[in-house]
């Protein structure tokens, strides 16, 4: 991999003047993969790109825009026309419209547009895909963050014949016409239309039962994600249930910031997920779940994640029914209140194989004693306890004594008031294989902590905003690679060798 920084149109090519003629060679004859980074405001033009006809073995190409405004991306058409076998490109904080060249991009097998401007397409019945009528063997389409478009934007979708991966997780208008067109595509298993949580709030009704009976006409998905639309019901998934027989992973996770009066998913749905037994991956959030929900989805076979974050009436009783889900690697119950050491307890001793664990928010009854749990799990690598106000020093010390020390290489403490000092240095002396830690408002926690943290060979990230550290006082503890972050005063430092 290559990464460069462009701060002009041709700095490319006066950096390839700059290296030995051998070097130019190797690169032409092996180069395949190249990220470029455009920091100045100018539109890129086949002009720009003309030097990268040289890499004639480039296979993945990224283009990202670093500057404030969003130039306008041309000139991609002239790549097209030469011999490179461009297989993927990746576009982030662009304009693009037709004239980008994209559709001539003709062995293009994979496209990630990201937080891009897609100019409006003004044929009628006419959207975004118009501008990829060439792309025939294009297999994955990823939209993130991306806007500009109206009413219908997808389409004339049907034209990407050879789509198998279609993730339009963005800005752009969803509703039931969206989901009528992509379901012209009888070949995609693989589809995204999440929602971001703002959007979800203020559109919580643009996808409904409608748009979702026409999705589940597409009877060959195996994976679905419909996050962020709050028109889910327990009618929703009976239909899912019904249609969509092969499906592998599901995402039905509500908008964060969900409208009173809006559909609910109840046991009554859930349960009809038990007939879906090829089903490893499930979220759901903010739903009504019991005792016959828990129970349903502990009847999954091959169930391996599962997340059912900020469902207030889950409690110990219902949570004790998924401890027969042994294999399980992933869970979270964040923002579940209700759920205390107790079933955290019994959770842990049901589920040994579990890789990642969230109890973010579960402030009420989750502290110490679920941390001595949580200790034995040999496998554990990511650990989410942010806000979880009644762990202290002790349960910190009882998991950096417990086996998962070996393995956690991610833990998010942030809001656990109790933790001073004294559970950062347990911290710093048990788990040398971090990699990122938040100690945020951890106001206990000073300069003597963070100082014990600096032996960790392998942490990349540390996060210290609203602790009682003055962090000018011990940056020089900290060697390369480790980026220590202050969000509460704007300040991020960046730890270099002398």
């Amino acid at each position: 991999m290559a990464e460069w920084a462009m701060l002009l149109d041709d700095i490319l090519g006066l950096v390839l003047e700059q290296v030995k003629p051998q070097d130019v060679a190797s690169m032409r004859s092996g180069l395949t993969h190249l990220h470029l980074c455009f920091h100045a405001h100018h539109s890129i033009t086949a002009h720009t790109l003309q030097p990268l006809q040289q890499l004639r073995r480039l296979q993945t190409l990224v283009l990202e825009n670093k500057a404030r405004a969003q130039p306008t991306l041309m000139g991609l058409g002239h790549l097209g026309s030469q011999q490179i076998a461009l297989d993927q490109l990746h576009v982030k904080a662009f304009v693009v419209g037709l004239d980008s060249g994209i559709d001539s991009m003709s062995a293009l097998r994979s496209l990630h547009l990201s937080n891009c401007i897609l100019m409006m397409v003004r044929a009628k019945g006419q959207g975004f895909p118009v501008m990829l009528t060439g792309l025939r063997q294009l297999e994955l389409l990823a939209c993130k963050g991306c806007s500009g478009l109206s009413s219908r934007p997808f389409a004339g979708i049907e034209s990407l014949v050879s789509l198998k991966t279609c993730l339009l997780n963005c800005s752009l208008r969803m509703s039931d016409d969206t989901c009528a067109d992509i379901a012209s595509l009888r070949q995609v298993q693989t589809l995204g239309l999440a929602c971001s949580a703002l959007e979800g709030c203020l559109t919580p009704a643009c996808i409904t039962h409608a748009g979702l009976r026409s999705l589940c006409g597409m009877t060959q998905l195996t994976a679905l994600d419909l996050s962020g639309h709050a028109a889910i019901s327990d009618a929703s998934m009976a239909e899912i249930a019904r249609h969509l027989t092969r499906l592998i992973d599901l995402d039905l996770r509500r908008p964060a910031c969900d409208n009173p009066g809006a559909a609910v998913v109840t046991d009554a749905g859930i349960a009809a997920l038990a007939s879906l037994t090829l089903l490893e991956s499930v979220r759901l959030s903010q739903a009504q779940v019991g005792q016959a929900g828990c129970a349903a989805l502990a009847s999954l076979p091959r169930l391996r994640c599962l997340e059912l974050s900020y469902c207030d009436s889950l409690s110990d009783t219902p949570v004790c029914e998924l401890t027969r889900l042994r294999h399980l690697s992933e869970l979270s119950l964040a923002g579940c209140a209700s759920v205390t050491d107790i079933a955290v307890t019994a959770l842990v001793r049901g589920m040994p194989e579990l890789m990642r664990l969230d109890l973010s928010a579960c402030h009420m009854h989750v502290g110490d004693i679920s941390l001595y749990a949580i200790a034995t799990l040999p496998n554990l690598q990511v650990l989410r306890l942010h806000s979880c106000e009644r762990v202290s020093d002790m349960g910190i010390g009882g998991l950096c004594s417990g086996a998962a020390a070996a393995a956690l290489t991610h833990l998010d403490v942030r809001g656990c008031e109790r933790i001073s000092d004294a559970g950062a240095t347990s911290i710093g002396r048990c788990l040398k294989q971090l990699q990122y830690l938040s100690l945020e408002h951890c106001h206990l926690i000073g300069d003597r902590g963070i100082r014990t943290l600096s032996g960790l060979p392998h942490l990349e990230i540390l996060r210290v905003g609203g602790t009682g550290a003055t962090t000018d006082s011990f940056a020089q503890d900290f060697t390369r690679r480790v980026r220590l972050e202050s969000p509460s005063n704007t300040r991020i430092w960046w730890m270099l060798d002398s």
